[in-house]
Formats: structure tokens, C-alpha cells, sequence
């Protein structure tokens, strides 16, 4: 996905571990790879992350994402 420098997007990560429920979370970076990077700096190691989406800026207004934090949706 290509992005414009210095902008913030806010993706949705996808966390699955062996017998547990998929948490998704709420990443507030600069492109996919930096949300996924984020996330897989606190997942476990045999968790399976990826992204599955993205939210509008509105959505991540009323979250009050800040850049580079994550959020349990």
C-alpha cells in the first residue's frame, strides 16, 4: 500500500494464537509494514499477526489513537 510521508494511518492487526480468541488491534503508523512491526514487537512468537483492514480517520478520532500505540478493538 503505498503512503504519503509523514501521514498516519490507522490499520487493524489481527493477532491469532493457538487456542485463543483473534485479538484485533488498532495501530496508529506511517504505512502496513510499521503497524505490523508494532504489534509483533509484543506478540508472542508462535502468534500469527497480519493486517485485515483499516479505519477511517473519524473512527480513529474517537479511539484517541496516538501515533505508534495500539488499542484492543
Amino acid at each position: 500500500m503505498e503512503t504519503k510521508p509523514g501521514r498516519q494511518y490507522a490499520f487493524l492487526i489481527a493477532v491469532q494464537q493457538r487456542r485463543e480468541a483473534t485479538r484485533t488491534y488498532a495501530v496508529m503508523a506511517p504505512s502496513a509494514e510499521a503497524a505490523l512491526e508494532r504489534v509483533n514487537s509484543e506478540a508472542l512468537v508462535d502468534a500469527s499477526v497480519e493486517v485485515v483492514g483499516r479505519l477511517s480517520r473519524d473512527t480513529a478520532r474517537r479511539l484517541k489513537l496516538k501515533p505508534g500505540a495500539m488499542h484492543l478493538v
